[in-house]
């Protein structure tokens, strides 16, 4: 997909979106310049790892309120506090499918994307098979790189995700900040028989303070 071309949402209108960062220095720049690609951060992140950076002006956005939480806990931060911020579908502008999801899905239905043909090797087909994270993104960056824009609509519909990339910057309407919890309290609330974030979302729901930012 060419990033100028505008895949507008359709049913994810209607759904609040959240995006979750771990740092106080990070929360205080969305404040102020809304939710953005940042080309100098990106570079430096992923120097030596390019094949895992975020897609080119892509900023990642979840409607599961667990799952924006547990990006809170990622990485080391010495805060204290994670910030979850709100943004309400209307706002969306132009979106794709998060490309680890895109991947997984692409190569096991590869028959019906003829364009992509000699385009994802054999090895990254067989790594996405197994369900290896880097081999699903990679397929789903190069499947971006060449579906039509109607391809990429019908796989929003098709897949309706739960985690998307949104091109373009978002302004949040609101912030969460909510207590980070360590890995002992992290292991019980997501125990082998739990299968989703939800009680995570439950802890930011019953500790988390909401302030609205417009």
């Amino acid at each position: 997909m060419k990033i100028f071309e505008i895949v507008a949402p359709t049913t994810q209108q209607y759904d609040t979106w959240y995006h979750g960062t771990p740092s106080k220095k990070g929360a205080e720049l969305i404040m102020k310049n809304g939710l953005a690609y940042d080309d100098k951060w990106v570079e430096q992140k992923y120097k030596t790892e390019p094949e895992f950076a975020p897609m080119k002006d892509g900023v990642y956005i979840t409607k599961d309120l667990g799952q924006a939480y547990r990006y809170t806990l990622m990485g080391k931060h010495p805060d204290k506090t994670g910030y979850i911020f709100k943004f309400p579908g209307s706002h969306l502008q132009s979106i794709s499918n998060d490309e680890d999801e895109m991947g997984n899905y692409i190569v096991k239905n590869l028959e019906q994307y003829p364009e992509l043909n000699g385009k994802i090797s054999n090895q990254i087909i067989k790594g996405a098979m197994e369900g290896e994270y880097k081999e699903c993104a990679m397929a789903g960056k190069i499947a971006l790189q060449y579906l039509s824009k109607d391809k990429i609509d019908t796989l929003l519909n098709t897949l309706d995700s739960i985690n998307l990339v949104h091109y373009g910057k978002l302004q949040p309407i609101s912030v969460i900040e909510v207590p980070k919890i360590g890995k002992e309290e992290f292991e019980k609330l997501l125990t082998d028989k739990v299968t989703t974030f939800k009680p995570l979302a439950d802890y930011v729901t019953k500790y988390g303070k909401e302030r609205k930012l417009t």
